[in-house]
């Protein structure tokens, strides 16, 4: 039984050690990339738009529906947009009532390179029904706010 007892000591000191090691590794690793100065955020000089147009499938069902994102830069507000867009087609559009989702993201850049929303916006039409909300967030305030409507013939 000692023996079981002196194999379960040494088990026991590598997994210390091999934690102890990645713990300072860890800790290297940290104060290495943490603490360098963020680079300043860049701003475009010119007008820049990127699109990605997918397919979507499901299940046994191809090209079910199309989609796109599209993300650009506002030079007139300062701002970027992002679109995220798709809709439904063929037999799945028919069971889905040809629904058309849209979702638009207003955002600016902070300090830091990184975006933040400013505002967004979701419109989908299903049907005969069109429903469409806008958000605004104001940070400096610590206020949002909404707005929904729903439409029918839309």
């Amino acid at each position: 039984m000692s023996a079981f007892r002196g194999a379960g000591m040494v088990k026991a000191r590598r997994n210390s050690r091999a934690g102890f090691l990645a713990g300072w590794l860890l800790i290297v690793w940290i104060m290495a990339t943490g603490l360098t100065p963020a680079e300043p955020a860049l701003v475009p000089s010119a007008p820049v738009e990127e699109k990605l147009v997918y397919d979507i499938s499901f299940l046994i069902f191809k090209n079910a529906a199309v989609g796109s994102m599209t993300m650009k830069y506002l030079p007139d507000r300062g701002l970027y947009e992002g679109v995220v867009s798709a809709r439904t087609k063929g037999f799945v559009g028919l069971v889905s009532l040809f629904r058309q989702d849209r979702y638009r993201s207003v955002m600016r850049l902070d300090d830091d390179g990184r975006l933040v929303p400013v505002e967004f916006h979701k419109e989908v039409v299903m049907g005969g029904f069109k429903s469409v909300s806008s958000t605004f967030l104001d940070y400096a305030s610590g206020v949002m706010w909404w707005t929904s409507t729903r439409v029918e013939g839309g």
